[in-house]
């Protein structure tokens, strides 16, 4: 997967740069403080892409993992009524500080007759959800707006739909980017990393619930994935 080749060469680099400064420092004894400052802080980048690398990695697998559960027949959904609100009110607690921190603007909208209890497995849509989100803002620039939005949609099924303006995905890759493994590759989406999973998985959850992803792009406009909950599951 990118992120976890990503991230390791990232880790190799800090080495490389830890080595190179370490062969440099004899001739600057004048200026040890500084030189060992250099290398404090080039180790810290090193700690930190190592940690990234070990966090993709584990990632990776367990999407992985879930993606043959499913396929495997062998997932199965812990069903239960969940109240709307409180899981969209404990998804806008997950996500927000993460916009926040990339300078996006993050809202939640309802509109309409948002039912107030669905039965679903909470801890697989969070999941999904928290993965609609966290693209959105991944491919979000800076000062760029994020928006949750809960609606019933046509076919009386509650649409809990994610929407950014960030890069987008170019027209012959909307229909892919749903598949197993499968990144965009455009000399936008070329500067973010990903496992390639997160959104086929999604799209495998919304099914097990008898439902479905749908998603909307534009190149360089933004996106919009909506989590169609049929009506059947609506108390």
């Amino acid at each position: 997967a990118r992120l976890v080749e990503e991230t390791a060469r990232a880790s190799a680099a800090a080495q490389v740069a830890i080595t190179a400064a370490e062969a440099a420092m004899p001739p600057l004894r004048e200026e040890a403080p500084i030189a060992q400052a250099i290398l404090g802080q080039l180790a810290i980048q090193k700690d930190r892409a190592e940690r990234e690398a070990e966090a993709a990695a584990a990632e990776f697998e367990r999407l992985k993992s879930d993606l043959a559960r499913i396929e495997a027949g062998k997932l199965r959904l812990d069903i239960a009524p969940m109240s709307v609100r409180e899981f969209l009110d404990d998804i806008v607690g997950m996500v927000a500080p993460q916009a926040a921190a990339k300078g996006l603007a993050f809202e939640l909208q309802t509109e309409g007759r948002v039912p107030a209890y669905v039965r679903a497995d909470a801890r697989r849509l969070r999941q999904i959800l928290v993965n609609l989100l966290s693209n959105a803002v991944k491919f979000t620039p800076a000062g760029g707006q994020v928006t949750l939005r809960a609606y019933r949609g046509q076919e009386d099924d509650l649409v809990i739909e994610v929407e950014d303006n960030g890069i987008g995905i170019p027209e012959k890759d909307v229909d892919r980017v749903l598949e197993p493994f499968v990144q965009v590759e455009s000399h936008h989406a070329r500067r973010y990393a990903g496992t390639g999973l997160g959104l086929a998985l999604s799209r495998r959850l919304a099914e097990l619930h008898g439902g479905r992803l749908s998603l909307v792009s534009q190149l360089d406009f933004g996106t919009k994935v909506g989590l169609h909950i049929p009506a059947t599951r609506i108390r």
